[in-house]
């Protein structure tokens, strides 16, 4: 009775597939039904109207340079409209030169414009910010900013581990400098120490990033060498720039931009509570005593189952000796 169940479902599921795909054969397909209408093929066109542009320098973000000679170029395409300003900053991020480089329409094709610029000419020293923006079809726009700094100098420098200070070679750019500034910024780039020292004097006085002072050094800057004191500040890689000033506190020339890296002396302690930490063992000091009262151990108990083993093998044979003596 079940097989003959099946048989008429089975009988019945094979027809309605067939009845729907029968159907389905006779319904157009929508775009069948979209390009064709009564007899007449029609053409369907697609029309980009929001092209790609493209917009490429040819140099890298962030360059620094001591000469104010500046030359690169700029790659394009699917452009109509294109602008570039350039603005200098100075060493306090205030705009000190803005100017419009380049402001074009363009025809979309691709192509290339080259830039030779004396940055004498745009201010002088500072950082200088190039944004260009190119706009393409239906309003899409495209930008890109180079970035570069043009200073006196940049350097390198290393902290005395024992001292926890540097010290580096500045000339004072022009007679009406009063103050040496030397600004230094941690990883993240946030202010953590300002150093001022007095040319005539020599005297340098070092404050935190609030601007209280930490500690004088009298000679902080004496024949042109002036001292980078890092001392309170943790390990690390620093970066720093120093500046000049006039009596009335306006920048002089450009600045020097600094890459510091902090060595310190400090003796690292394991943290084992105030006891072990007071005597200040070392690391390899606790390895060495460990691997020593392991050996004591082991030998101890080398010691203490031979003897167990012996004492055993007394008792053992101790009790065959009696038994054959019964």
């Amino acid at each position: 009775m079940k097989r003959a169940h099946k048989k008429i479902l089975g009988s019945i599921g094979l027809g309605v597939v067939v009845a729907t795909t029968a159907v389905a054969a006779t319904i157009p397909s929508p775009m069948a039904a979209a390009v064709t209408a009564g007899s007449v093929t029609d053409t369907i066109k697609v029309t980009v109207l929001s092209p790609n542009p493209d917009l490429i320098p040819s140099t890298d973000k962030g360059d620094i340079i001591t000469t104010p000679d500046y030359d690169f170029s700029v790659y394009y395409s699917s452009l109509l409209h294109i602008k570039a300003t350039l603005v200098n900053y100075d060493a306090d991020g205030n705009i000190k030169y803005s100017e419009v480089l380049w402001d074009e329409d363009l025809d979309g094709s691709a192509g290339s414009k080259d830039f030779d610029l004396n940055l004498d000419d745009y201010g002088g020293y500072g950082n200088f910010a190039i944004t260009f923006t190119g706009t393409g079809g239906e309003g899409v726009e495209v930008e890109q900013i180079l970035s570069v700094a043009y200073v006196i100098d940049a350097r390198d420098i290393e902290t005395n581990p024992d001292t926890g200070e540097a010290d580096t070679e500045v000339s004072v750019p022009s007679s009406d400098v009063s103050s040496i500034e030397t600004y230094v910024y941690d990883s993240d780039g946030a202010l953590v120490r300002i150093l001022k020292a007095d040319p005539e004097t020599g005297v340098l006085n070092v404050y935190d990033a609030s601007g209280n002072l930490l500690f004088t050094i009298n000679d902080g800057y004496e024949y042109g060498v002036l001292v980078i004191a890092m001392t309170g500040l943790s390990a690390g890689d620093y970066s720093g720039k120093i500046v000049f000033r006039d009596a009335s506190g306006d920048l002089v020339s450009g600045m020097i931009l600094l890459n510091i890296k902090h060595q310190t002396s400090e003796i690292i302690v394991p943290d084992t509570g105030n006891f072990f930490q007071g005597l200040n063992i070392s690391r390899e000091d606790y390895l060495i005593t460990g691997l020593i009262a392991f050996m004591v151990i082991g030998v101890v108990a080398f010691g203490i189952v031979k003897r167990n083993h012996s004492d055993a093998t007394h008792v053992k044979s101790g009790r065959i000796n009696g038994k054959n003596r019964r």
